[in-house]
Order: C-alpha cells, then sequence, then structure tokens
C-alpha cells in the first residue's frame, strides 16, 4: 500500500476510506457469506468489520503483510 494513502487513512480521511471501503468490500464480503446465512446479515457483519479496521487502523505494519490479509483478522 502506499504510504501516502496509509497516511490519509491514519488521519481518518473519509474519502481514503471510501476507496478502501470500495476496494475491498467485495472481497470480504464473499468471505463473510461463506459464514453467515443472510445477505442482510453479513452486510452488518461487514459494515463492523470496517468499524474495527478503522479504529485500529493505526496498528497495521505494511512490512508485516498486505493491508487486505491484515483486514482479514477484524471479519468477525
Amino acid at each position: 500500500m502506499e504510504a501516502p494513502i496509509l497516511k490519509r487513512l491514519r488521519q481518518n480521511d473519509s474519502a481514503t476510506q471510501k476507496a478502501v471501503y470500495y476496494q475491498h468490500a467485495d472481497r470480504l464480503m464473499a468471505i463473510v457469506l461463506r459464514y453467515v446465512p443472510s445477505i442482510m446479515e453479513a452486510e452488518d457483519v461487514l459494515q463492523d468489520s470496517f468499524l474495527k479496521i478503522w479504529s485500529k487502523i493505526t496498528t497495521y505494519d505494511k512490512n508485516k503483510g498486505r493491508l487486505f490479509t491484515w483486514m482479514l483478522k477484524f471479519i468477525f
């Protein structure tokens, strides 16, 4: 991930959060749907996951792996 994007995420920049959300939401939703029986519940899980991701973004270390992989730990 580019350093400027990560910097803006850490500053809670809503436009950057939105862009990253749309970049990863479909793949994360596909994973959530493997475990959650309904679309409505899956959407709630995904939303809660992104709230956790944004609140913990300062703990992400790009030297330890990709952002998407790090985001997976906040699903459920």
